[in-house]
């Protein structure tokens, strides 16, 4: 018996997981890169290979929490919510969610690589070149729908269901600033973090992936269809000629740290509205998915939480306690520590746990540097 209950596998991840996904997914992309760099100029020249390539780098992410949960035996459907349920309200308010970040909050990333600009800093990021509608499909797949749930089921589904035994607050921040600098992007520094924010908000509220895989696909592909569109529309047009015309716009008579200082303000304040639809869909998208996976509040079933009836006007606390490890994989031990000390010790971090968030954490700020460096010709 006692054997069977030590094999038996977690419902949730904890915060030597989460250090532990960081490490696994450094180590694999090194290991791709290192082998990648091998291969003939010619050969990855070829758009195939290019693809397949840039597939394989977003599927490390999901070999990452794949690999971590056989190696620390964690369920990994309902410890990342991926046994959820979702609707086609779920899909619709996701969607409302995404374009409204992309309305009210790409002001601020603008004006984050405008302030780069000002500093001497130069794009370095590829433009994409569609070609063919074949083409804008094949991107789709590889920008928008393998991210979308790769990078989730990392980001989301394990690390921030690890930190969240140290509360939501940090839970969601922590993930979305890992999220931010594990992309080493600098020009889009800003977008990641916020929309981290946003998603890992959601996750931790509702427990969740697939909402937050299909904010994230609707957020990619949503960018990615209006670069396919824009090139369409200016298919015809002399590329010199759109890029004067740009010039033309972007070209102001007044101090540069002037206007990126009002630039700011104005962000700031269109931000704050778009904060203010986006919580009022954020706040559907849950009740919707609370709905779809509620087991009935007053059932007595292994997922049932404490409930609150009220009593001639007053609400009070009733009925039961029971641990939710399947719902968001929350840790039981609480239950089976008599006073709490263990539940005490398991959330403290351990020397290797340390070792490897900082040594994960000093890598991707390198390669964060690396990038900026790079924008500005060092």
């Amino acid at each position: 018996m006692e054997n069977l209950l030590e094999t038996e596998k977690r419902k949730s991840f904890n915060i030597t997981d989460s250090a532990f996904a960081c490490v696994l997914f450094i180590l694999f992309n090194f290991i791709f890169v290192f082998g990648y760099s091998f291969i003939p100029q010619y050969i990855r020249a070829n758009k195939f290979v290019y693809y397949a390539a840039s597939f394989l780098i977003e599927f490390l992410f999901a070999a990452a929490a794949w690999t971590l949960a056989k190696i620390r035996k964690v369920d990994m459907i309902p410890a990342t919510g991926m046994n959820k349920k979702i609707s086609g309200k779920i899909v619709g308010y996701s969607f409302l969610i995404s374009l409204v970040c992309l309305i009210f909050f790409a002001s601020l990333t603008n004006t984050f690589v405008d302030f780069l600009y000002v500093c001497g800093y130069r794009s370095v990021l590829p433009d994409f070149e569609f070609g063919n509608f074949w083409t804008y499909l094949i991107y789709v797949i590889i920008t928008c729908i393998a991210p979308a749930i790769f990078e989730e089921l990392l980001f989301r589904g394990v690390i921030e269901s690890g930190f969240k035994a140290y509360g939501e607050k940090i839970a969601i921040v922590v993930s979305a600033l890992i999220f931010m600098i594990m992309h080493g992007n600098a020009e889009q520094t800003v977008h990641q973090f916020v929309i981290g924010l946003i998603i890992g908000y959601i996750f931790i509220k509702s427990g969740n992936l697939w909402i937050g895989v299909i904010v994230h696909f609707f957020n990619n592909f949503i960018s990615i269809t209006q670069s396919y569109l824009f090139e369409v529309a200016t298919s015809g047009i002399d590329s010199s000629t759109v890029e004067t015309v740009t010039d033309t716009v972007n070209t102001v008579a007044v101090n540069p740290w002037i206007s990126v200082l009002i630039e700011l303000i104005i962000s700031l304040l269109w931000a704050y509205v778009g904060y203010c639809i986006v919580k009022r869909l954020i706040k559907k998208v849950i009740e919707e998915s609370d709905r779809l996976n509620s087991t009935g509040s007053l059932a007595l079933s292994e997922n049932s939480a404490e409930t609150t009836i009220s009593v001639d006007g007053e609400a009070e606390q009733t009925i039961m306690k029971v641990s939710d490890s399947e719902n968001f994989g929350e840790s039981s031990t609480a239950a089976s520590s008599a006073d709490g000390k263990e539940t005490k010790e398991k959330q403290k971090l351990s020397i290797p746990c340390i070792v490897m968030f900082v040594a994960s954490g000093l890598y991707l700020v390198a390669e964060w540097i690396i990038s900026l460096l790079d924008g500005f010709g060092i």
